[in-house]
């Protein structure tokens, strides 16, 4: 491999890497507010708890998805 191929393979790796760390740490923040939310209201049924986390993580990793493709087309 030539000398230009392992700066870019080095380069795309390091951004890589640093849009990975983004991504997780966004998805944690994202997810963990909505479980909060969802549980905000301790008189609540079981039933509507359940209910309330399984959409708080979807519309959690929604939303980490959303900011993931945001950051990705205003680097490019």
């Amino acid at each position: 491999m030539s000398n230009n191929h392992k700066k870019i393979a080095t380069r795309v790796k390091k951004e890589s890497k640093d849009f990975i760390e983004v991504a997780l740490r966004s998805g944690a923040n994202n997810i963990g507010k909505q479980l909060l939310d969802a549980v905000s209201d301790v008189n609540q049924p079981s039933d509507i708890v359940l209910l309330k986390i399984f959409t708080g993580l979807k519309n959690g990793a929604l939303e980490t998805g959303l900011e993931i493709v945001k950051e990705r087309l205003e680097r490019v």
